[in-house]
């Protein structure tokens, strides 16, 4: 069953009128500009929309979750040093909280892969999202900072096609280049892979000196506050399904045992129940009507604890 499907299914199995008055509770305590965003969702909102907002809730979330374990895997006995690596990213470039782990893990992964320390990857993969975000604001590349991110790794791996298109041409038969190889090579005793991929991440930062800081120079311009309006409603859905994920797991427990339940029954039985599923569609149908509050509790929770922070 499709993640989107399954949530939809917890979202509105687990509304009741004791949910309702903890969203009640909740909103009281929430401060103006919460209750304010709170009543304008609810007023725009129907309830399909609310159940399809809470599906991606919880995808976002998952995601997120996906590239947090890869990032503290990728950068083992570096947690804090790759925490303030991945803040740094969010704050200085407009990253959401998914895509600054995910351009860090995916150069880091792969530098480790060629015998670089985690420690140097790490530093090394800074490097690489920050020119990829300064590039991406430069050009407006259509790939954003990610994609601009994974061109440059590419590059660095020996795939230079789609660095071309961010305005980097590698030319690895030239005579500079055999001679930058060289020299890193002597001076830093690196391996063979080690060697190109700093060949090539020198060769970005020499040919894209201009864009070198474009984020900072130009935040306010209209498409870089375009993405971050996009990304702060990425880490809005991720803060809203993780609220959303200790149901929704309930759920997928829940349904994996009835499914295993069902297929264990006699065809004589699956027959009938199929037949006569229209009536639990129906009962799922009323109370889907509910699944707006659940929603709402965890957008209230995720403003709420915002607030707190802020404080």
């Amino acid at each position: 069953m499709p993640i989107t499907d399954t949530a939809t299914l917890v979202i509105s199995c687990k509304a009741d009128s004791s949910g309702v008055e903890r969203y009640t509770s909740a909103v009281e305590k929430a401060d103006n500009t919460s209750k304010q965003l709170l009543s304008t969702l609810g007023q725009v909102f129907s309830t399909a929309a609310m159940v399809r907002f809470g599906n991606e809730s919880i995808a976002v979330f998952s995601d997120l979750q996906e590239a947090t374990q890869k990032f503290y895997e990728v950068f083992k006995g570096n947690e804090t040093e790759a925490a303030i690596a991945a803040k740094k990213l969010e704050e200085s470039f407009g990253a959401s909280q998914r895509s600054a782990k995910s351009m860090l893990s995916l150069t880091g992964d792969l530098l480790t892969g060629f015998g670089f320390s985690r420690e140097e990857a790490l530093k090394l993969s800074e490097q690489v999202a920050q020119l990829g975000s300064d590039i991406a604001s430069f050009s407006n590349y259509a790939g954003g900072a990610e994609g601009a991110t994974v061109a440059i790794t590419k590059a660095m791996l020996g795939e230079t096609e789609m660095a071309k298109m961010l305005g980097i041409a590698i030319k690895t038969d030239s005579q500079e280049y055999k001679e930058l190889y060289k020299q890193i090579k002597e001076t830093r005793g690196t391996t063979d892979s080690q060697t190109k991929a700093l060949a090539a991440l020198q060769i970005a930062f020499e040919q894209k000196k201009t864009a070198m800081g474009d984020f900072e120079r130009n935040i306010n311009s209209i498409a870089n506050r375009g993405r971050m309006l996009s990304n702060e409603l990425e880490d809005l859905k991720a803060n809203i399904g993780r609220g959303l994920s200790e149901s929704f797991s309930e759920g997928q427990a829940a349904g994996i045992k009835l499914l295993r339940v069902f297929n264990d029954l006699s065809p004589e039985t699956q027959d009938f129940i199929t037949k006569t599923g229209a009536i639990a569609t129906g009962l799922f149908a009323v109370k889907a009507a509910m699944a707006t509050y659940n929603t709402m509790q965890a957008i209230t929770g995720s403003l709420t604890a915002k607030n707190a922070g802020a404080v």
